[in-house]
């Protein structure tokens, strides 16, 4: 038996609100969260009730690279993002993220308390994206393009 007039109409409105929310996803009038203010890490450890559990996009210098494995093996980088007056702990999966003293930009998961093979962090990012460069991605023309590693 054929759908009801009313069901046909009612589908065909889904269909029309997925493409307008699509075509304004890429077209970037919804913002993300790689469009999202960066932040410092002083400003998330001001307020970490505030941010936990908030996807955010945040900017410093990597310091105190540490290379793990898992217990499965799989390797795992921990650092310290500083901007100068504190520094927020980072974990992320796959590629080696920066060199030590490198500016990075990293979009991830903030956590007030993260647990991770055994181990208890506090006031964490969970970074899936990092795009690292020896100076500040705001620098002028001219100055080294920013490089991107890390994957989800």
């Amino acid at each position: 038996m054929p759908a009801r007039p009313g069901i046909r109409r009612l589908r065909s409105s889904a269909r029309q609100a997925g493409r307008v929310l699509a075509a304004a996803l890429l077209a970037g009038l919804i913002p993300t969260a790689a469009a999202a203010r960066e932040r410092s890490p002083t400003e998330v450890l001001a307020r970490p009730g505030w941010f936990d559990g908030r996807t955010l996009v945040i900017a410093g210098t990597v310091a105190n690279l540490e290379e793990r494995t898992n217990a499965g093996g799989r390797p795992y980088y921990l650092f310290e993002l500083e901007d100068g007056l504190r520094a927020i702990s980072v974990i992320t999966f796959g590629r080696r993220p920066c060199e030590a003293g490198a500016y990075a930009v990293i979009e991830g998961e903030f956590a007030r308390l993260r647990r991770h093979d055994q181990q208890t962090f506090r006031n964490q990012i969970r970074a899936w994206r990092v795009t690292c460069s020896e100076v500040p991605v705001t620098a002028p023309a001219g100055s080294p393009a920013p490089v991107e590693a890390g994957t989800r």
